[in-house]
């Protein structure tokens, strides 16, 4: 690879204090040195959903992120933005108050208490599945559409995730993605993937359990989604049947084939209405490159 030999990467597990749960996210800091291909490549070697690379911004803000999976570079990570700033805050490289990263699309307003990472969106925008995709969408999930609580919906703050609500924890656990036929539909919609879920979860004190599918960025199925589940918590908050408290924790990774749990948790600014994702993460794995 082209990159300097002294390079190294930092493992974290995002969304849990374990190191058996939670999704994993690769962190190389002072990456200013590496290439957009070294940093392709770095993200494919280390084969994780996504990897951030840290470096210092041009404008008034100390820090760049920027974010890699094995097969693209995609504009905002929620999971890997929480790792990353666990990861800083402990070594001592964030301030102690509020901060901004710069990404390649917009500024992203941080801020980590007592190891917990909190990470705030855009405000939420959707749309309503239009009915003649529909039974395609529940095709690909080997579901039937009747299983489906309300039509689904595509919602995004920041990044454009297919919600779309069971009626039940088993429903889920259920499903049998055709990944190609996802892929399909994801390209096709324009994107990054399907968030199921159902609002059975396995703790009463919890607002749903969620499973994450995006093909069309090289991930079968994440064990934690940080934009999706921001959406997913502002689209809960906002529903004129449910009345959820200041802020609500969404379950996603424990339906998987190999099981890691996570929690993240999501409330509303009250300024803005915007979902604020908050989480924290443990280090795993140093690796020299």
């Amino acid at each position: 690879m082209p990159h300097s030999v002294n390079t190294s990467a930092t493992i974290l597990r995002a969304f849990s204090d374990t190191p058996t749960g939670g999704n994993p996210a690769g962190v190389v800091l002072n990456a200013d040195h590496l290439s957009p291909s070294s940093r392709q490549e770095i993200a494919a070697s280390l084969e994780l959903s996504e990897t951030a690379f840290v470096s210092s911004a041009q404008g008034p803000n100390a820090f760049r992120i920027e974010f890699f999976t094995p097969n693209r570079q995609i504009p905002l990570c929620g999971h890997a933005t929480i790792a990353t700033c666990v990861l800083m805050a402990s070594r001592g490289l964030l301030p102690p108050k509020k901060f901004t990263f710069e990404t390649m699309v917009e500024p992203l307003e941080l801020e980590v208490r007592s190891s917990v990472a909190y990470m705030t969106q855009r405000p939420l925008i959707t749309e309503v599945l239009a009915p003649e995709n529909r039974t395609a969408v529940a095709q690909s999930l080997q579901l039937s559409s009747e299983i489906f609580v309300n039509a689904p919906v595509i919602a995004s703050t920041g990044g454009r995730f297919l919600m779309v609500e069971v009626s039940t924890k088993s429903a889920l656990a259920a499903i049998s993605p055709d990944q190609e036929r996802i892929l399909e539909i994801s390209k096709a919609l324009d994107l990054v993937g399907y968030y199921v879920y159902s609002r059975e979860a396995n703790s009463p004190e919890h607002a749903a359990i969620a499973r994450m599918f995006a093909p069309a960025y090289g991930i079968a199925e994440e064990s934690a989604t940080g934009m999706a589940a921001g959406a997913l918590g502002a689209l809960l908050c906002q529903s004129e049947a449910t009345q959820f408290p200041a802020s609500l924790v969404i379950e996603q990774g424990q339906l998987m084939e190999a099981p890691s749990p996570s929690l993240i948790s999501v409330k509303l600014d009250s300024k803005t209405g915007a979902p604020v994702i908050g989480g924290t993460a443990v280090v795993v794995e140093e690796r020299q490159l």
